[in-house]
């Protein structure tokens, strides 16, 4: 409201003269006005809070001059200078490792007015070399002219070099998992998800074709019964041996005796079953043939003649009953067996007893010779 007295020609007040104004929305933006300064100041201040302890870099420079407007301590100390002067004082150039690597990168802000996570070779202030992780974006004027470029930087040194360690570990790993000689597969949800060239050759099938296999079809029906009942046991709270023996049946329909050790994992969030297979059907065999032998001699049938001085066994199986040495005899009727050549320390000392004199006589007094040797 404002107000003035109105006076006649003798000066004296007669009245007043008012004009009145409404302002409540003039009141009301002044308040909106008040509030909206007070969440700006709020904001920068939390924005200051975040920019000055967060361990992520925060820098403002001119782009392709490489000079430096701003930066928070975080950046400060990922360069490895002593102040923030200290660092506006620096050129953006003089902390690349490759400077043809920083005018590609230059060149692709100017094209696109902004880069996202793109990793650079950077030196720190004393040349100690890290590799960044670097976005940045152009910030315009009222007329939608750049004039300079804030960006975010990460050290990722370490986690890049995490990469490099957890690749190799992932190529021995490979490394080993396809030159094992014994079968190795994961199992989930009754199908093969990854399996070894050893589990591919066990059955004979390539590696393409046992992709698409579903477990059923390698396990002969001896084999499914065997699986069935330990799931079942495993389902009522049961111990179930990690080691086991089952059966398989080939691609071309024989059937062969495996030893499995299986594990229960979780695999990419669910149950799977890691297994270290290998074929028993040869030892099987052997076991067998020894039973055999055992059985016929319990009735002194079978016994096997040798020489009580040369140790020659009599092949009885031959028409002239030849004396042959133990592993000609054995080898003949178990050829996966192979043999090597030693001395016993008794032939030792009956044939060399003057060697023998030197290394045995020391045995007490060297406790790490072999005696094998």
């Amino acid at each position: 409201i404002s107000v003035s007295l109105i006076k006649d020609s003798k000066n004296q007040p007669i009245g007043f003269r008012g004009i009145v104004r409404d302002v409540s929305e003039r009141k009301q933006l002044e308040a909106q006005r008040a509030a909206a300064l007070e969440a700006l100041y709020e904001s920068e201040e939390k924005y200051r809070t975040l920019t000055e302890n967060i361990n992520i870099g925060i820098y403002r420079n001119t782009g392709k001059e490489g000079k430096f407007l701003e930066a928070n301590p975080a950046i400060i100390k990922i360069f490895g200078c002593k102040s923030k002067e200290e660092f506006l004082s620096v050129n953006a150039a003089d902390f690349y490792q490759d400077l043809e690597e920083r005018n590609r990168f230059i060149e692709k802000i100017l094209k696109d007015g902004f880069v996202k996570n793109e990793e650079l070779r950077l030196k720190r202030k004393d040349g100690t070399p890290f590799v960044a992780s670097l976005s940045t974006v152009g910030v315009k004027d009222e007329k939608g002219k750049i004039i300079s470029y804030d960006g975010i930087l990460e050290d990722i040194t370490e986690r890049k070099q995490m990469e490099k360690d957890i690749q190799e570990s992932e190529e021995k790993y490979r490394l080993i998992v396809e030159t094992s000689k014994d079968a190795i597969v994961i199992n989930q949800k009754d199908k093969f998800i990854f399996f070894n060239k050893a589990f591919a050759e066990l059955l004979g099938y390539s590696k393409e074709e046992l992709m698409f296999k579903d477990y059923s079809d390698v396990y002969t029906e001896k084999g499914i019964e065997i699986l069935m009942a330990r799931k079942e046991h495993r389902k009522r709270g049961e111990d179930v041996p990690s080691l086991y023996e089952t059966l398989f049946r080939k691609k071309d329909g024989s059937e062969i005796n495996v030893e499995a050790n299986v594990t229960i994992i979780d695999y990419k969030g669910e149950k799977a079953t890691f297994a270290v297979i290998r074929d028993i059907t040869e030892q099987k065999k052997l076991l067998v043939t020894l039973k055999e032998s055992l059985e016929k001699t319990k009735g002194l049938e079978g016994l096997i003649p040798i020489c009580a001085s040369c140790k020659k066994i009599r092949d009885e199986d031959k028409e002239e009953k030849p004396w042959v040495f133990p592993e000609k005899y054995i080898m003949e009727r178990l050829p996966n067996v192979g043999f090597t050549h030693s001395i016993c320390p008794e032939c030792v000392k009956k044939l060399y007893p003057e060697y023998y004199d030197r290394i045995f006589s020391n045995k007490s007094k060297n406790d790490e010779i072999d005696e094998d040797s």
